[in-house]
């Protein structure tokens, strides 16, 4: 077996065959090794694959070689369009025949003929440039196969029109509906039950999950696997947390309510008795979300004491009407035979049975918390740990799992990844060499005059220091905050004094300003979040990459100090065990945008002097590729001249 993947993988294998620029990756053969014996011995692997490595074919040849149907779990929509579009065909190229894979997204990637039916009986817009949008949706809905919305590149991710006629959990009628034999999710249902490979992401693999875990196993969203691969795997916690809890907001109830207009609508039905219970239901709905606007910090903890006695009372007052509410669309539904009726009752039993689970908040598993919008507010339940939740779910669905990432190990350890996912049983684990030579390569400058991070003077300082870094690059910079206050006061201060061109995230869609970096070069983007993975800008485009602070999370969101709490409580360190692995891993994420390609070259600088003054220092440094180090800016110019 071995000689099978090295006659694939080796410096004049099947690989080397496909490329004139190929160059033999070790490390690559050895992760296509450990993923195939992952899959053979039923096991669970982590594997620690730097970039450069070549991991997405490493895993995926070994995983079409096996009998088993494997899902294949990204961390993006673009990266599953990557494996599809790039991956899956390299691989046919090499194993001489044609790959069954299925892309699976989402359901709201896809229009759902019923919504559009019940849309064109009352379109309403909130602008002329909806109205316009929706005529180009008209036009490709009369002749699209998949019903994918990727399909239409015009659409911005916020069309609101798009929300009025995807297809929903809450609104599908499965096989009642009269859409079904054309139904776009039913018919990707058919080709992924006949692949041998589904290609999806994280929130659909959760989503799937959850359902098969609060059905008993009865419920599935995906077809049938043995085995999965999760890539990026690094943002499991964060996108199971989501899933293995529950969220109500106002929107949601607006949202069923303008589905259950357009469904009597489309019925032709009139009924007396349903306007003075929706108007019922919106004033106690009202009365009950303005309660949680409460002053103080946007997101924050709900506890048991939060539900006060008249939150208490608008909580059986919700029921109440949501039971009469549902008993009536039943009625309706039973007399007229309509699924659509029936499935509108249940949505809003469940929605008011959600919302009351919720705010009653006395599951001490769980954490409560609130987000303040200015239109809205979002109420919360997410599990404070996962390790009930993976193991009742992925681990007893499917015994062989593999983990990768780029970052997986803080301090050379698996330990912190493990631990978040609830992995207490042995695993085969390897952190994988780079092929980079990153003493070459990059340069990691570290100030030691930097005021503290938590002091005032801090921001001022951090843009005066900036300003050369960019300057020395010629631009071409990436400047990552972890805050966008800090963000936004850069980009205010540095932008007249700069004599390149600025872009600021938020001031155009992501995709759009990662174009416009690449396209020109020279250009500084000041950006956060989610900036700080998963982009890929190779080449000149960019030369220095520039993190502000230690990319901590804060001790005040709500998650984060549940867990604090928790790990508190039963003994441990939370700061070694929890927040300091974190940080060490966001931070490798953030540096990993420069070097990714064994011709790239830069800065990368990170302004934070505690790296030198607390004892922890040590440990993110040893947890960092082993690029030359420098506190001194001359450093940084003989560099760049070099």
């Amino acid at each position: 077996m071995k000689d099978e993947l090295a006659a694939i993988f080796g410096p004049r294998g099947l690989l080397a065959a496909a490329f004139d620029k190929y160059e033999h990756r070790p490390g690559q053969l050895r992760m296509a090794e450990l993923v195939r014996r992952a899959l053979q011995e039923d096991q669970v692997a982590l594997i620690e694959a730097p970039t450069g490595t070549g991991k997405t074919i490493a895993y995926l040849l070994p995983a079409l070689q096996s009998p088993r149907r494997v899902v294949i779990s990204t961390g993006t929509k673009a990266l599953q369009e990557q494996v599809m579009r790039k991956d899956i065909p390299l691989a046919e190229r090499i194993l001489g025949r044609e790959i069954r894979a299925v892309l699976m997204k989402g359901r709201r990637n896809y229009l759902c003929r019923y919504r559009l039916h019940l849309f064109l009986q009352q379109p309403v817009f909130e602008s002329r440039q909806e109205s316009s949008l929706f005529k180009i949706i008209e036009r490709w809905a009369a002749q699209t196969e998949f019903g994918d919305r990727a399909e239409i590149p015009q659409l911005p991710d916020d069309c609101a029109v798009w929300n009025d006629i995807c297809s929903t959990p809450e609104t599908c009628a499965g096989q009642r509906c009269q859409h079904n034999p054309t139904c776009f999710i039913t018919k990707l249902r058919q080709r992924a039950a006949q692949a041998e490979a589904v290609v999806t992401n994280h929130h659909l693999l959760f989503a799937d999950l959850s359902v098969r875990l609060n059905s008993g196993g009865e419920g599935q969203v995906l077809p049938d696997y043995n085995a999965v691969i999760c890539d990026e795997a690094h943002q499991l916690e964060d996108t199971a947390t989501s899933y293995f809890g529950l969220s109500t907001s106002s929107y949601r109830y607006d949202e069923w309510e303008r589905d259950l207009t357009r469904t009597l609508t489309a019925l032709h039905l009139i009924d007396t008795e349903i306007p003075p219970l929706l108007g019922s239901l919106r004033k106690i709905r009202d009365g009950l979300f303005e309660c949680y606007r409460f002053p103080g910090e946007e997101r924050s903890r709900l506890t048991a004491e939060s539900c006060t006695p008249e939150i208490g009372e608008r909580l059986v007052a919700l029921r109440e009407n949501a039971d009469r509410l549902a008993a009536r669309l039943s009625s309706l539904a039973a007399a007229g035979n309509s699924v659509d009726l029936e499935a509108l009752a249940r949505r809003i039993k469940d929605l008011a049975v959600a919302t009351d689970e919720i705010c009653i908040a006395d599951d001490a598993a769980f954490v409560y918390w609130r987000e303040r919008r200015p239109r809205s507010v979002i109420l919360h339940k997410d599990p404070i740990e996962l390790a009930t939740a993976m193991q009742d779910s992925l681990f007893a669905f499917t015994t062989a799992v593999v983990f990768t990432s780029a970052t997986l190990t803080a301090q050379g350890s698996f330990r912190y990844i493990k631990n978040r996912l609830g992995i207490t049983f042995d695993t085969l684990e390897e952190s994988l060499p780079t092929c980079f030579d990153y003493p070459r390569q990059g340069l990691l400058y570290l100030p030691t005059d930097m005021p503290d991070p938590r002091e005032p003077a801090f921001a001022e300082a951090a843009i005066a220091r900036i300003e050369p870094l960019v300057r020395a690059a010629g631009g071409r910079s990436l400047c990552l905050f972890t805050s966008i206050r800090n963000m936004e006061a850069a980009y205010e201060a540095l932008r007249p004094r700069l004599p390149y061109p600025c872009l600021l995230q938020g001031e155009a869609p992501k995709h759009l300003l990662l174009e416009r970096k690449r396209n020109e070069p020279a250009t500084v983007l000041f950006a956060t979040a989610s900036f700080w993975e998963g982009v890929d800008i190779a080449g000149d485009a960019l030369g220095c990459v520039i993190i502000d602070k230690l990319p901590f999370a804060s001790p005040g969101e709500p998650i984060v100090a549940a867990r604090i709490e928790k790990l508190t409580a039963d003994g441990g360190q939370a700061f070694l065990d929890y927040q300091l692995p974190a940080a060490i891993i966001m931070l490798k994420q953030g540096l990993g945008r420069l070097i990714r390609t064994s011709d790239d070259r830069g800065v990368l600088a990170v302004l934070d002097s505690r790296i030198h003054r607390k004892g922890y220092g040590k440990q993110i440094l040893g947890s960092l590729p082993s690029f030359a180090k420098t506190s001194k800016m001359e450093d940084v110019l003989r560099f760049w001249q070099a």
